[in-house]
């Protein structure tokens, strides 16, 4: 498991981010999108750079092709995602699975408990909040997922949904 950051969480990024989830000003989780897209795009050209100096043969190098990835949102609770109207990690993999091909599933993960907003709890905490928040709606078949959040800050999130992918 990677976590692929392309930027930092500070000006004008953590304005953007305030803007389009809260404000609904769209045009930003665009550009945040657009941004995000720039980061996959070279994390597959570095694999494949790494797979052609492993001098690899072609089935794997296929194998490794974008379109054997699914890209997952990280799921609202039901009364979030009705507080806020959208799904800010959903808009962000639309757009990002429009731009490189690679499918976009909103149904593999729900999260099933809505807890405190993690921006207001310190790391240990943000842990324990978000434990068993998570559960996974369908069989995965070796699905190979890539997760969409808009923000990562303690990873205590993406670590959660990670875990319960690995138990399924």
């Amino acid at each position: 498991t990677k976590a692929l950051c392309p930027f930092l969480y500070d000006f004008p990024i953590d304005k953007m981010i305030h803007r389009f989830k809260n404000q609904q000003q769209f045009v930003f989780g665009t550009v945040l999108a657009q941004l995000m897209h720039r980061a996959v795009i070279c994390y597959f050209a570095q694999r494949q750079d790494d797979a052609s100096r492993r001098k690899v043969t072609a089935t794997t190098r296929s194998a490794d092709h974008q379109g054997s990835f699914t890209l997952v949102p990280v799921p609202l609770h039901k009364s979030k995602f009705r507080q806020r109207g959208f799904n800010q990690s959903e808009y962000i993999a639309r757009i990002i699975g429009q731009q490189t091909g690679i499918r976009v599933r909103n149904d593999l993960i729900k999260r099933t408990v809505q807890r405190s907003n993690q921006k207001q709890l310190a790391l240990k905490e943000r842990t324990t909040n978000v434990k068993n928040a998570f559960a996974i709606t369908q069989t995965l078949d070796r699905q190979r997922i890539i997760l969409v959040d808009d923000v990562i800050t303690t990873s205590a999130t993406i670590t959660e949904i990670t875990r319960v992918l690995i138990e399924a």
